[in-house]
């Protein structure tokens, strides 16, 4: 299912085995060892199940079990790609693993209905392969081809079935969890909104699901064991989405006016580091405070941090003018703009200093600096819930 979050790299373990219009397929370690020991238990059930089989005919039948089963797993992801080139999207890397497989785009969807589609085309096809397995094995029973040919078709229909009605559960990182985003993106217009549900739903289940793996453990403890597993991965799924989506939800709301120093006190560039950093204390430490010579108007912007890596008699003969940022050097805002439109065309970095200004006046209002923009970055509690909350610091009026 598409990953826009991971950049378009190489994980260690994979090898690149094939190039589908113009999308690298490449094939985790994991994914291997899976099969092999998928294919040496369906080929000790084969010997049990069918004594008159030969050893070279199981091994044929495995063989063709786990083609059947690697088939399904490429053939639902490069229907995905297809989609999700059909709506634009450039799909360079193809990753498939024991736990599943990532399309990583170069871009989240550009709409809801996009992301809809892509998400539904993969259930599609999943049951598509159930119903065609279905067939194929009611027809092997009705001309009576082969009992055992009849049986294993059987079984891989009834795998993919499964398949089908777990991803019916509207969570991450299922494909009915990306139907829901899309549904809520559409409702509520924004992608985060819906990626915060879905992943709720995938860390409330996996702690249900846990409860019922302790349960079961109580009757079978391998078995309980491989439930607590499959919980704790939907947890921990579930919960990585529920913060990156909250965190992007409050950039998205958050407006570059909520957070900006109103008007901070005018430096003037004859100061002295020193004193700056003796009158910037706690919190005005993170402010960016405008530096002028002679008349009101900024030559540049400093922030008492930037002096923090001077020794102490260096803080005592330089002027701020000398290890300010100059007015050119600095980027610009506009006060309505939100936080996450800001930073789309601005790296954040610890040196990160934006003057904000009024769309109406055109007059500079305010700076913002890493300081206000980092308290919005911290990531949620457990649950998703924000436990910390940014309060921008009043700025003093004076130095006295």
């Amino acid at each position: 299912m598409p990953d826009h979050d991971q950049p378009v790299k190489r994980r260690r373990g994979e090898r690149s085995i094939a190039t589908f219009d113009s999308t690298s397929i490449s094939v985790h370690w994991s994914l291997v060892a899976a099969l092999l020991v998928v294919g040496l238990l369906v080929r000790f059930w084969f010997l049990r199940r069918y004594s008159e089989l030969g050893q070279a005919a199981a091994a044929g039948a495995t063989v063709a079990v786990l083609g059947v089963i690697a088939a399904s797993l490429v053939g639902r992801e490069l229907v995905q790609t297809q989609v999700a080139k059909h709506h634009g999207l450039s799909i360079p890397t193809l990753s498939l693993s024991a736990i599943g497989a990532r399309i990583r785009a170069s871009s989240p969807p550009p709409y809801p209905r996009a992301e809809f589609q892509i998400s539904g085309s993969g259930f599609l096809f999943t049951a598509t392969a159930a119903i065609t397995l279905f067939l194929l094995a009611s027809l092997s029973d009705y001309y009576r081809l082969n009992a055992g040919l009849g049986e294993t078709l059987t079984m891989l229909a009834l795998m993919n079935l499964v398949l089908a009605v777990v991803n019916l559960v509207p969570m991450a990182p299922l494909d009915s969890g990306r139907m829901l985003t899309a549904i809520l993106w559409h409702r509520r217009g924004s992608r985060s909104a819906g990626q915060i549900v879905s992943g709720k739903v995938a860390l409330w289940s996996g702690c249900c699901l846990g409860l019922v793996g302790l349960a079961v453990s109580y009757f079978d403890f391998l078995s309980g064991i491989v439930v607590l597993c499959v919980a704790t991965l939907v947890a921990v799924v579930g919960r990585i989405q529920t913060r990156k989506a909250t965190v992007r939800r409050r950039l998205e709301t958050t407006t570059v006016a909520d957070i900006a120093i109103r008007r901070p006190l005018a430096l003037p560039d004859s100061l002295t580091v020193a004193r700056l950093v003796a009158w910037a204390l706690g919190d005005q430490a993170g402010v960016a405070y405008p530096v002028t010579r002679w008349d009101s108007d900024p030559i540049g912007y400093i922030v008492p941090t930037f002096a923090y890596a001077l020794s102490e008699p260096e803080r005592s003969w330089t002027k701020v003018d000398q290890v300010m940022r100059s007015k050119r050097d600095v980027d610009r805002c506009w006060s309505g703009e939100t936080i996450d439109e800001v930073l789309r065309r601005i790296p954040l970095s610890k040196s990160t200093i934006v003057v904000v200004h009024d769309p109406t006046t055109m007059h500079e209002i305010g700076t913002v600096a890493y300081t206000q923009i980092q308290g919005l970055l911290v990531p949620p509690d457990f649950w998703g819930r924000f436990g910390l909350r940014f309060r921008s610091p009043v700025p003093q009026t004076s130095m006295s």
